[in-house]
């Protein structure tokens, strides 16, 4: 990115961003180029919230992305009952052909062997997976506007700490329960990085 100074106009509509994270942060936001795969509500709230942030440009890919792939064996014990959840009805949707969505809770016999099938091929145990959180997510089939305008504005507070370079970004995983109204920080990364 070149060392090129934001123009008078930048410099006016921006003029609240600029006062919090400074010049050259704005400099970079708007130098940068973000390609956004995959649309569903907390992705629009993010793209919302970056363009207005300034970012340079926004190329949106819809595409179905895929998930990331961690042996679950590797994974710090206090992780997230929520985590697994998630993982086990991924499973279910690749396995059925569904879109994320597209579940009920007609599905929990399918989904209650696939979790059982899942914890024996990578160690946790059952118990770490309620029954009953299965049967919320499978039910959660609607996106609802508050819950994306908070993860979405998450997701654009942690592009723009990449980009600026201020502040540290989250690592790795967020999860926003709705019920409880908390969100909750997941660090999975490989804790056998030291052998």
């Amino acid at each position: 990115m070149g060392n090129e100074e934001l123009t008078e106009q930048e410099t006016a509509l921006y003029d609240r961003q600029i006062r919090v994270w400074g010049v050259d942060a704005q400099r970079r936001l708007s130098k940068s180029h973000i390609l956004v795969s995959g649309l569903r509500g907390t992705v629009v709230e993010f793209c919302k919230n970056i363009v207005l942030a300034g970012v340079g440009s926004l190329t949106l890919n819809d595409d179905r992305p895929d998930a990331i792939a961690i042996p679950w064996r590797s994974l710090p014990k206090r992780v997230s009952k929520l985590y697994f959840a998630m993982r086990v009805l991924e499973r279910f949707e690749e396995a059925e052909g569904r879109n994320p969505g597209e579940t009920s809770t007609a599905d929990l016999p399918i989904v209650l062997k696939l979790r059982k099938d899942l914890c024996e091929a990578h160690s946790p145990s059952e118990a770490q997976i309620p029954d009953s959180l299965l049967e919320r997510l499978l039910a959660s089939t609607t996106e609802f506007p508050p819950v994306c305008a908070i993860i979405g504005g998450i997701l654009g507070q942690e592009v723009i700490k990449a980009i600026s370079g201020k502040g540290d970004p989250l690592k790795n995983f967020f999860f926003f329960d709705a019920v409880d109204g908390k969100g909750i920080i997941e660090d999975i990364s490989n804790t056998n990085t030291h052998s």
